[in-house]
């Protein structure tokens, strides 16, 4: 049985790989102009695997597998 959790993590996935394919066509296709617009594409494809990162890690401390980055750093001096 799938846990909220889970569900939520499966959908976020699939939202986002959904959008890293349509941005990673744009890219393919020949649809951008500047050099800005292809920046702005990777740099949006970048930020959206780095967030189903967080999101698995974000499921993986909730179901208790793992301590947070926080928690594994909290020995090191803040600023």
């Amino acid at each position: 049985m799938l846990t909220f959790n889970n569900l939520l993590v499966r959908e976020f996935n699939r939202l986002i790989s959904t959008r890293v394919t349509a941005l990673s066509d744009d890219l393919t296709a020949g649809r951008l102009e500047t050099i800005e617009q292809y920046k702005a594409i990777t740099g949006r494809i970048a930020g959206l695997r780095e967030a189903v990162e967080l999101i698995e890690e974000a499921n993986s401390i909730c179901e208790g597998k793992t301590e947070s980055r926080n928690d594994q750093n909290s020995n090191k001096v803040r600023f």
